[in-house]
């Protein structure tokens, strides 16, 4: 919950799609992803294509990364995270 509010900048409950895919694709190595791996979970993520990815769709997207995190270097990940932004 701590990323999502941090990436939602204006409070609007929506985080726009090109800042989510910014922000995954520079922690893709901290969440021991690789670049491949970062655009697969980005893929589909704004699933009604709006162009802002809510609070159900990045729900979706941390489920995924749990899932394909090659090394559960992830909470570590999220941790780093969250002092980046």
């Amino acid at each position: 919950m701590c990323m999502y509010i941090q990436l939602d900048r204006d409070r609007d409950d929506l985080i726009p799609t090109p800042e989510l895919r910014e922000a995954v694709e520079h922690s893709a190595y901290s969440f021991g992803l690789t670049s491949e791996q970062a655009a697969e979970l980005l893929y589909d993520v704004d699933a009604n294509g709006d162009r802002y990815v809510d609070f159900m769709e990045f729900s979706r997207l941390v489920r995924s990364l749990f899932t394909i995190s090659r090394d559960g270097c992830w909470e570590t990940a999220f941790q780093k995270w969250t002092l980046q932004f």
